[in-house]
């Protein structure tokens, strides 16, 4: 009875969190489908009659296209209207309604211990000549963090929900290697473990040992390896999910919330922040950093080889420049295409950049490496 008791427990427990996460998905596709018919320029007159009386608006905002100013007042804002996007309606509820994003509709506010900035002498300096334009890129959402500090460096949308897609595998992989399961352990794939989408292409049944699965969860973004990744951790994908967002809850990630263990369901939803936050707990794992910066893998299937490549273009580019310590990409028809990913340059500045919403799979990596380098090109490091 105990038992029967708790399992019920769980499932009204996930089926919340399901409504909680249609709920919010919900409120998203609304407010951005009313967002585009509505007509901003009496926003933009209210923004201006605020700009009229506002010195300190001047003095960071140019008169002539409202562009930002190069100054640590203005990192991570390209102009005013993004001032209005990110902290305008905050001080002028009213008449910068237009502007709050939808975040508004469904978030809180939240603190993610991962996004603690930290070593404050080691701040990077905006330098001036180069503001970060959203218009130059396809993405929806795009942050930029410097890893060491934690300062943000570029902020665009972060706040708004979005599907997650297989971004939702790096908390599966954390809830996973809780469980401590030995790594050479034999398992199997199942019938049940066919939910769709991008697989491990052989049979059910085959077998591999759990570590592998892992791989082609991290770096093949197989859905059924993710599964099959939840199953076998135990003791059963209801009580799997609940304990993802019991991990969430504990990592402050207050507007993210996971239904399934794959991604697959749209209703997994987090925001730009709150997936930075997730990326950067993720990549304290050296298990899921090692197979997240994992170009290909030779997975042993039933005593034959069975290789897989890595999404992460980013990873597998040799041209690129970077080097790339960790990521993870995403990709629904009502997501788009998502990605975190933690890299550097020559320069050995690490960045953690989060793209949501990229038009294309070419263009989610076009923008991932424009946004890191306009950073590192925009901030001096002082040591």
């Amino acid at each position: 009875m105990g038992y029967l008791l708790t399992r019920h427990s769980l499932q009204i427990r996930l089926i919340a969190y399901v409504l909680m996460a249609a709920a919010v998905f919900s409120a998203w596709s609304g407010a951005v489908r009313a967002e585009t018919v509505m007509d901003s320029t009496e926003a933009r007159e209210r923004l201006a009659e605020i700009y009229a009386k506002r010195g300190d608006l001047q003095q960071f905002f140019r008169p002539a296209d409202w562009r930002a100013v190069p100054a640590r007042e203005t990192t991570g804002i390209s102009d005013l209207q993004d001032w209005a996007r990110q902290y305008g309606y905050r001080e002028y509820p009213a008449l910068l309604a237009w502007y709050a994003p939808t975040r508004e509709v469904t978030a809180v506010a939240s603190s993610p211990r991962a996004l603690e900035e930290r070593s404050a002498e080691l701040y990077p300096t905006p330098q001036p000549g180069v503001v970060f334009d959203p218009a130059s890129v396809s993405a929806s959402s795009v942050l930029v963090i410097d890893v060491p500090t934690r300062r943000v460096l570029i902020s665009h949308n972060v706040d708004a929900p979005h599907p997650l897609a297989s971004v939702t595998k790096l908390m599966t992989s954390l809830v996973a290697l809780d469980r401590s399961i030995p790594p050479s352990r034999p398992c199997r794939l199942t019938a049940d473990d066919e939910v769709g989408g991008a697989r491990l292409r052989v049979l059910t049944g085959s077998q591999l040992s759990f570590e592998d699965l892992m791989y082609a969860t991290l770096v093949g973004s197989a859905n059924n390896a993710a599964h099959a990744v939840a199953r076998e951790s135990g003791p059963d994908i209801v009580s799997f999910v609940t304990e993802m967002n019991r991990k969430a809850d504990f990592f402050g990630l207050r507007n993210t919330v996971f239904t399934d263990p794959t991604g697959l369901d749209v209703t997994n939803t987090s925001t730009a922040r709150e997936a930075a936050a997730l990326a950067l707990e993720a990549f304290e794992s050296a298990t899921i950093r090692r197979m997240t910066s994992t170009a290909q893998r030779d997975l042993d299937i039933g005593g034959t080889a069975h290789r897989i490549t890595n999404t992460n273009d980013l990873l597998t580019d040799p041209d690129n420049g970077l080097f790339v310590l960790g990521g993870k990409t995403g990709y629904l028809h009502e997501s788009k295409w998502n990605l975190v990913v933690k890299m550097m340059d020559g320069r050995n500045k690490p960045l953690l950049v989060v793209v949501f919403g990229a038009e294309s799979q070419d263009q989610l990596f076009r923008d991932a490496a424009a946004a890191a380098r306009q950073a590192w090109d925009s901030h001096r490091w002082g040591l």
